[in-house]
């Protein structure tokens, strides 16, 4: 493995939601934007996988996504596949 990059199955396992409450990244939690008892509630929160994503963001007809693709010219046809097949483009 490469030091500083991680795979999917090591990425599935963080808890990124523990690490958003202990570390409050964008100084919000205890604001008018995000009580503390809210933030307590994401705690277990995993990464989502790029389908997962893809469906979520479907609720949200007017959400403008801008990808951001640094992958190699077949990750990022693969990519583009799942957008469009998901209806989300």
């Amino acid at each position: 493995a490469v030091p500083g990059r991680l795979f999917w199955n090591q990425i599935a396992q963080l808890d990124v939601g523990s690490w958003f409450v202990d570390s409050n990244p964008f100084g919000t939690i205890g604001s008018k934007y995000l009580s503390r008892e809210e933030a307590e509630s994401y705690r277990g929160a995993r990464v989502p996988t790029l389908l997962q994503t893809l469906e979520l963001i479907k609720q949200w007809p007017d959400l403008k996504i801008m990808w951001d693709l640094r992958a190699d010219v077949n990750q990022t046809k693969i990519v583009l596949q799942m957008i469009n097949q998901t209806g989300t483009a």
